[in-house]
């Protein structure tokens, strides 16, 4: 029996202990994450304040016939900044159709072309 308690303490022990590495690394992350997270807000304010918002988007006819897009292709698709685009995925009522896979944004060429024609008469500042 006292092998048995001795046991359970020392298993208690290293789960204890192993749980506060755990934890220590999730912090160190989670720092990480909001320092990048602070720069992204600082280059995002740089975007807004230099006015360089398009009213209007039109498809770009550079970019080759493709079925799925990119953030970059939507980009250059759509004539407009990068930046623009992850904006509008975040944007709520916006309605950017996209998918994201294995944490990837795709957007198809139909479903934008058809979100371009549902939003033609729209004024799209984000």
């Amino acid at each position: 029996m006292k092998k048995t308690g001795i046991f359970l303490v020392v298993l208690g022990v290293v789960l204890i202990a192993a749980n506060g590495l755990l934890l220590n690394s999730l912090y160190n992350k989670l720092e990480g994450m909001s320092s990048k997270l602070d720069q992204l807000e600082v280059q995002l304010a740089r975007v807004q304040s230099s006015g360089a918002n398009q009213n209007r988007i039109q498809p770009s006819t550079e970019v080759k016939e493709k079925e799925v897009f990119t953030p970059s292709e939507l980009a250059k698709y759509l004539n407009i900044k990068m930046s623009q685009v992850y904006d509008m995925i975040d944007a709520p009522g916006i309605g950017l159709p996209y998918i994201c896979v294995d944490g990837e944004y795709r957007f198809g060429k139909e479903a934008i072309d058809d979100w371009l024609k549902r939003n033609k008469d729209e004024n799209i500042n984000n």
